[in-house]
């Protein structure tokens, strides 16, 4: 999202109630602010700091935020399961 001092920063989204995305709803410096023009991104570990675009919906970022998710699952369970992989946890 675009400050007002015109710089791009990175910001946590607001969560309603139920622990739902309120769209174009970020906290700032603790407070809540809209902006319509942000949009949204995921980050996660691949040995490093990732980040990926998901788009302007909220619902965007969930679903990939979700396969994300799936991949890493499926990936530690090729790991622990195939001949050679890392057994992780196994004695």
């Amino acid at each position: 999202m675009r400050l007002a001092d015109g710089k791009w920063r990175y910001c946590r989204p607001v969560l309603d109630a139920k622990g739902k995305i309120v769209a174009d709803m970020v906290r700032v410096n603790g407070h809540e602010e809209r902006h319509p023009e942000g949009s949204y991104v995921i980050s996660f570990y691949n040995p490093g700091l990732t980040w990926k675009k998901c788009g302007p919906k909220p619902a965007d970022a969930i679903a990939i935020a979700e396969r994300q998710r799936a991949l890493f699952k499926a990936m530690e369970h090729r790991d622990r399961h195939e001949p050679g992989g890392v057994a992780t946890g196994a004695r």
